[in-house]
């Protein structure tokens, strides 16, 4: 019964360490993506950000045939992203969208990455239908 509530307690501490740590991760991209001509909207992207790193997350350890597999944010595409989701956010505020159409706009490109990294059951069309759903989302509802 020890030996039971010892490991319990390890694996306690090792995943409240590692949820912290990449809570921290994504608190920090968050800033880099949401600086500069984004930063009027950084009260609306760093929540949905922190939603999203905690949905992947989720659906990444439950879906995951290894047990150790942890799912967080990428250094390497935070700077893309900050690059590329301004220039979306310009050129959507350039054509005369509304603030709300440039938060929307900059939302939906900042959420189809992460339908790539979800792996899609076998036999599942999942992942597929989710990409297809967003794509019709951004060409017929948004400006």
């Amino acid at each position: 019964m020890t030996a039971k509530i010892s490991r319990v307690f390890g694996v306690l501490c090792s995943g409240s360490i590692s949820a912290l740590i990449t809570l921290c991760y994504a608190i920090g991209y968050g800033l880099m993506i949401f600086s500069d001509s984004l930063e009027r909207y950084a009260s609306v992207g760093i929540p949905s950000l922190l939603i999203g790193v905690c949905l992947v997350g989720l659906v990444v350890t439950l879906w995951s045939s290894q047990q150790f597999r942890i799912a967080g944010p990428d250094s390497n595409t935070a700077a893309i992203l900050a690059v590329s989701l301004a220039s979306i956010g310009l050129d959507t505020r350039a054509k005369g969208g509304s603030e709300s159409a440039v938060i929307g706009t900059v939302l939906m490109a900042l959420s189809l990455p992460a339908t790539h990294t979800i792996p899609p059951r076998p036999g599942s069309m999942a992942s597929p239908l989710v990409v297809m759903a967003l794509n019709w989302v951004r060409w017929w509802l948004l400006p």
